[in-house]
């Protein structure tokens, strides 16, 4: 099973180091087709979160979620 995160902020990258300590590994980055600005980030692939499913194959992939909210205040 492949692991893709979700995001493509500080926190993204953070959670990939943590993740690869434990031996996991992350195979690309994904954020929604709106909001993708580069086809890489930290090295890894950026795929719009809509075609994830055509890309990989459903059912053949897990995804992390590092998006949360932002400029709350």
């Amino acid at each position: 099973m492949e692991l893709i995160i979700l995001g493509t902020t500080i926190y993204s990258a953070t959670t990939r180091k943590i993740l690869e300590k434990e031996s996991v590994k992350v195979v690309a980055y994904s954020t929604y087709r709106d909001y993708i600005k580069e086809n890489e980030f930290e090295g890894l692939p950026v795929y719009p979160f809509e075609d994830l499913n055509l890309i990989f194959g459903a059912g053949k992939f897990m995804v992390i979620n590092t998006i949360g909210y932002s400029n709350m205040n």
